[in-house]
């Protein structure tokens, strides 16, 4: 039987998943809480990143329309390329950052993206929660309104820095809201810039105290 995550595997070398990600792959791929979205997913989308980050972004759910699979967020389609552009524009790595999906089954019925349902939401928030307690982030992003309304109510969630942005596939097929969506970005921008500065003046005091 051919993984779910095939597609993943041929970007490990380049992009190489942290091993504590990889075991929860097994977990979301027998996953059948959704039969829904079981039925139609092309593939899974756990997420992926720098799990030392302070900075987490936060998505809705994968699209599949006109996009090569690859199993990694934000990557591979033109919203995907967008959001990789913004994040060099304001000097962010992508390996450098965490990204994720509140939902994680990437699902069309062939022609369309599928959207969401609540109950397939709250089913796959165990899964976000695990990230969230894992990744520990000081700032965290949400993209899409979904994923703000959706935003677990957990401590390490209470204890960080909350930002939200428009999507870009909200701003692709909205130009007029390119202006507003870099006023968000340039606040991201700067608490991030400002905190790791300041990790970078403390490790070096401690390295000094040594």
């Amino acid at each position: 039987m051919t993984s779910m995550f095939e597609n993943v595997e041929k970007y490990l070398d380049k992009y190489p998943y942290n091993p504590k990600l990889k075991q929860w792959m097994p977990e979301m791929e027998n996953c059948e809480k959704c039969p829904r979205l079981v039925n139609c997913r092309q593939a899974i989308y756990p997420g992926y990143g720098n799990l030392n980050s302070i900075i987490m972004f936060i998505g809705q759910n994968p699209g599949l329309v006109k996009r090569k699979v690859t199993g990694i967020t934000f990557w591979g389609n033109r919203t995907g390329e967008y959001f990789l552009d913004t994040l060099k524009l304001y000097h962010f790595k992508f390996d450098d950052v965490y990204t994720t999906n509140v939902c994680k089954c990437g699902a069309n019925d062939g022609k369309k993206n599928i959207p969401v349902s609540e109950e397939e939401i709250e089913n796959c928030l165990p899964y976000l929660k695990m990230e969230l307690e894992l990744i520990k982030p000081k700032i965290i992003v949400t993209i899409g309104t979904m994923a703000r309304d959706n935003l677990p109510n957990i401590k390490v969630v209470q204890n960080a820095i909350h930002y939200h942005t428009y999507h870009a596939g909200y701003v692709l097929r909205r130009p007029e809201k390119r202006d507003q969506y870099k006023k968000e970005w340039e606040k991201v921008a700067y608490v991030y810039g400002k905190m790791i500065n300041e990790l970078k003046y403390t490790q070096k005091k401690i390295g000094d105290f040594k």
